[in-house]
């Protein structure tokens, strides 16, 4: 499942426009339990939102609009859940376990991670 992040200086406004702009799209699409979003507040105060499962078009409009990125899963660290269903946690704990034994093999010779 690909994952897409986006670093949002320390601006109330840009992140409520960007929770709305996902909120209203997961509603436009009737809330697909695969498609969250996810936030961790950095230590200068900048928010990093992580959104997963952007099949839906209501959806990846969202992250054309605000420029998301293609990322790895983020660290569980410090990330919570802001919109979606609460098995979206889980499926970020199983991102995380396969992205880092991904690129556990990667260093050890067994193949070169695509894009890396």
């Amino acid at each position: 499942m690909p994952w897409v992040s986006l670093r949002v200086a320390d601006d109330a406004s840009a992140v409520a426009d960007v929770m709305r702009a996902f909120s209203e799209a997961c509603e436009t699409e009737g809330r697909p339990p695969a498609t969250a979003l996810f936030s961790r507040t950095e230590q200068d105060g900048a928010v990093t939102f992580y959104m997963m499962g952007f099949g839906a078009l209501a959806v990846a409009a969202v992250v054309e609009r605000f420029g998301f990125q293609r990322c790895a899963p983020p660290r569980p660290e410090g990330v919570r859940l802001l919109i979606g269903h609460p098995i979206a946690a889980r499926v970020l704990a199983r991102d995380v376990k396969r992205s880092r034994s991904w690129w556990a093999e990667a260093r050890a010779g067994k193949g070169e991670p695509e894009g890396g």
